[in-house]
């Protein structure tokens, strides 16, 4: 079980939004663009991790924004870069797998 308290989000509440993703979050998925194309959350704005610090701007500082990738490694990075500039964010820390049209399945760490 994760501790929310070390910037995480339950896989349950991941769920949960990512079922309707409420109009005050983001769903960012740090993932290079080549592994998108396989499929990517409906809803979800992708900006790769190492592409993250410079394109800050294209987030916006009034939502709550929660981060994933594919094992939740650089999910972690980007959770660290966006702390860092001051924005509301949780990350991921689990392995995701997703499909065309945005199906997924979720395999804790």
């Amino acid at each position: 079980m994760l501790d929310p308290d070390l910037g995480t989000i339950m896989v349950e509440e991941f769920k949960k939004i990512t079922g309707k993703i409420p109009p005050n979050m983001i769903i960012l998925d740090v993932r290079d663009s080549e592994k998108t194309q396989m499929g990517i959350i409906k809803g979800a704005k992708n900006i790769p991790v190492n592409e993250l610090k410079d394109r800050l701007n294209e987030l916006p500082k009034d939502k709550e924004i929660v981060v994933h990738c594919a094992t939740g490694m650089r999910a972690e990075m980007a959770y660290n870069i966006l702390k860092e500039a001051g924005y509301n964010v949780k990350f991921l820390d689990a392995i995701i797998q997703i499909k065309k049209g945005g199906k997924y399945t979720i395999t804790e760490n």
